[in-house]
């Protein structure tokens, strides 16, 4: 099944095992990883100076992809549009996913902890003030209509998973999008165009009562890099988000999107600016030195096929479960 169309029926297992005993998220065991380009591989020198180039088609606004972990200035040196300053915690170097009969998990790996200058010294950022790591998950190939969770303030995330600031946000006038649903003309309604209605607060639900939701954690991947986790208690949210309306209102019911976001100076997930204020022209290009507006983000868009651990008995069932979800579209909380 191929990630443009994957679809898990994560409502049939927040169904059959809500029952479950799991007292709270775990260490996990990640189903699919996918890389992402990767800008710290691309430093070089020039008159003493280190700076930063950006891989061809890395960074594409049209279609809500970036790879712009540097400064916002870029300059020509040799021919090249290049950085003088580099964020190594906002290089994502790939993004994974997992689950069990409870929890979603997402871990966002980074380059590093520290920004590089020009001299090609740290600067002791640690990574960084306003730093926002953002998971955005939505049944809809383009991501409109989902939701984004995100931890606020990731310098301050412990080696342990807190719920502390950490916040879930639900797109309900479907103006967040991705490949082929991008309008780029201030397209949200009432000034936020983004992910406008809060679901998650400090890690607890606001919708249909309280309880724990959301989970994030500072700690090193495998390969030794920084990396930021996310316990996601799926079946409490769906328990709390149905409340009697059609099941594919609210997600995580089935997912055809899924993107991890690490970005700088966000302000909230409210306003994405980088996918709804600017214009192709005013958004500009790495490769367009002195029009760009867009900077200190990275995403990823996951690919590949998904993995999904169930026993026959629930494999039936989801499939059922899936000829029953009506499409999301013109709905509202």
């Amino acid at each position: 099944m191929k990630h443009s169309t994957l679809i898990v029926a994560l409502v049939v297992l927040s169904c059959f095992f809500s029952s479950s005993l799991q007292a709270g998220p775990v260490s996990p065991t990640y189903l699919d990883t996918s890389p992402d380009a990767v800008t710290g591989d691309n430093e070089f020198t020039h008159g003493g100076n280190h700076y930063w180039t950006i891989d061809p088609g890395a960074d594409i606004y049209a279609v809500d992809q970036y790879e712009r972990p540097t400064a916002q200035t870029f300059t020509s040196v040799n021919g090249q549009a290049a950085a003088s300053e580099y964020l190594q915690y906002v290089d994502i170097v790939s993004g994974s996913y997992g689950y069990d009969t409870r929890y979603m998990y997402f871990g966002i790996e980074l380059y590093g902890d520290d920004k590089i200058t020009t001299n090609g010294q740290k600067a002791g950022d640690g990574f960084g003030s306003g730093t926002y790591y953002n998971i955005r998950i939505g049944n809809d190939p383009d991501g409109t209509g989902g939701i984004v969770l995100w931890a606020k303030n990731a310098k301050d995330l412990p080696n342990g998973y807190t719920l502390k600031e950490q916040f879930g946000n639900f797109d309900r006038d479907d103006t967040v999008g991705g490949p082929g649903g991008v309008t780029t003309t201030n397209e949200g309604l009432g000034g936020n165009p983004g992910y406008e209605i809060e679901l998650i607060a400090d890690g607890e639900g606001k919708n249909g009562g309280s309880g724990d939701l959301l989970w994030a954690r500072r700690t090193t991947s495998a390969g030794g890099r920084p990396m930021v986790e996310f316990a996601f208690d799926y079946v409490a949210f769906n328990q709390q988000n149905f409340d009697g309306k059609d099941p594919d209102e609210i997600l995580p019911t089935s997912i055809r999107s899924l993107v991890y976001d690490a970005a700088r100076g966000l302000q909230g997930p409210e306003s994405y600016l980088w996918n709804d204020k600017y214009s192709l022209t005013q958004a500009g290009s790495v490769y367009d030195p002195g029009t760009q507006n867009i900077y200190e983000l990275d995403t990823l868009r996951a690919g590949g096929d998904i993995i999904v651990p169930e026993p026959t008995t629930m494999a039936l069932l989801a499939m059922g479960a899936l000829g029953l979800l009506a499409k999301r579209r013109g709905k509202q909380l």
